[in-house]
């Protein structure tokens, strides 16, 4: 009887150790697609940014060249 109580535990700490490591994966991916995310959102941003600051140098250039005109 001992030793089939022994070994239903042993089983039983198997499981325990398949289900955290399984845990653990699972965590580990939500963790990287959240981090990939965020990275996307910044990358998103700087690239609006960036487009924004073309934007604005391209019309402060337009305005030089008016001015230069008026001149």
């Amino acid at each position: 009887m001992t030793k089939t109580k022994k070994r239903s535990n042993v089983v039983v700490k198997n499981v325990h150790a398949k289900i955290a490591n399984v845990t653990l994966i699972v965590l580990t991916v939500v963790i990287a697609k959240t981090i990939r995310t965020v990275t996307n959102a910044k990358i998103a941003i700087i690239k609006d940014i960036a487009a924004n600051n073309i934007t604005i140098d391209i019309i402060i250039k337009a305005d030089v060249v008016k001015g230069a005109v008026d001149l």
